[in-house]
């Protein structure tokens, strides 16, 4: 560990004088399989299985002096995916949609340990949903579009995830403190989510390209920490987008006003807890609204 980062914690009463001397050696052989038919000139069905492979290593900032916290396992998934491209209305429409399914054994997840974030292993978790997009070309200049999302993420066992701070209050075991998150959603997982489109293009009488794009996108709520403490729930929301732009006839210069997160809605992508104030939390946020002009020249 970073000793500089060591005296620091040690001197604030939360680390303990320690050194380790590890190293780590990994192989890994992650097959896949796919197959695809063709059942018509309109479709084209699909099926996949493979597995992954993510390496272990070393948590820097660990300070506990425990070497179960020092290193982590490397993580394994299980992926299988089941789906369909189609084309309907002779060709003027897209539709899309794949089940999927993915088991994790010794998921990697990154928990605050008061002080720093420790990464360790969760013993395993499934995540499993559809995803359906497609589009459709109304005429020669408009075009409608969307997708959506049916998610279903858990913990399939988990037995010693970190406590919430309320929870290590009551306790009073301090960060020994554990819960059992088995059966629990997984963070940054919202059940249900998507987006949906209307666009338009066209041309001037001098040949120049108009096109306008009006978008928005929709959110289920989720957690943004591991232990799914309630102060680090984002609630459901929407986001709209809008993008107009202009190019030349040659196609060598294009300008575009681009408008993100129209409703200025907050939403927040992470959040823990405050070191040395207990019951006090923060938060990273995503941009709020947004406007831009954009200026592009071909060469």
């Amino acid at each position: 560990p970073n000793p500089q980062l060591g005296f620091f914690y040690g001197l604030a009463g939360f680390g303990v004088e320690h050194a380790f001397s590890r190293k780590r050696s990994e192989d890994n052989v992650s097959p896949s399989l796919s197959l695809q038919w063709d059942s018509s000139d309109e479709v084209t069905w699909y099926a996949s299985a493979a597995r992954g492979f993510k390496a272990g290593g070393f948590n820097e900032s660990e300070v506990s002096g425990e070497l179960a916290n020092f290193e982590f396992d490397n993580e394994e998934s299980t992926t299988f995916e089941l789906g369909a491209k189609t084309r309907l209305a002779n060709g003027a429409a897209r539709l899309d949609f794949a089940l999927f399914r993915t088991t994790f054994d010794d998921l990697q997840v990154s928990s605050f340990e008061g002080v720093s974030f420790i990464v360790g292993n969760a013993a395993r978790a499934v995540s499993q949903g559809l995803e359906v997009e497609g589009d459709y070309l109304l005429n020669d200049n408009w075009s409608l579009g969307g997708s959506f999302t049916v998610l279903d993420s858990t913990y399939d066992y988990f037995p010693d995830a970190n406590c919430t701070i309320a929870q290590t209050i009551a306790s009073g075991l301090g960060q020994a403190c554990t819960q059992d998150l088995s059966g629990m959603d997984t963070q940054y997982a919202p059940s249900k989510s998507g987006s949906i489109y209307l666009a338009w293009e066209g041309a001037t009488a001098a040949g120049h390209q108009l096109a306008a794009r009006f978008s928005a996108y929709h959110s289920d709520g989720f957690y943004i920490d591991q232990d799914l403490d309630r102060s680090e729930y984002q609630s459901a929301y929407q986001k709209y987008g809008l993008r107009l732009s202009w190019t030349s006839v040659d196609g060598d210069w294009s300008v575009a006003l681009i408008g993100k997160n129209l409703g200025d809605e907050i939403t927040r992508n992470h959040g823990s807890d405050v070191p040395l104030l207990d019951g006090v939390h923060y938060a990273t946020t995503d941009r709020p609204r947004s406007v831009a002009l954009q200026l592009r020249k071909n060469f």
